[in-house]
């Protein structure tokens, strides 16, 4: 829904994934006392991260 926020915990295995035609705008808040990209563990990427 337009707006709408989620709170995706800490460690949760996730994916987001837009399922209509609409254009899909998502941002992204980290908190906390470290806010790096570095400590994230991809599971399965789809397009082939490193």
């Amino acid at each position: 829904m337009e707006g709408s926020p989620v709170f995706i915990p800490k460690t949760q295995i996730h994916r987001i994934e837009n399922q209509s035609d609409i254009v899909l705008k998502i941002i992204e808040i980290q908190k906390g006392d470290y806010l790096g990209e570095d400590d994230i563990e991809r599971i399965e990427d789809d397009f082939s991260r490193a």
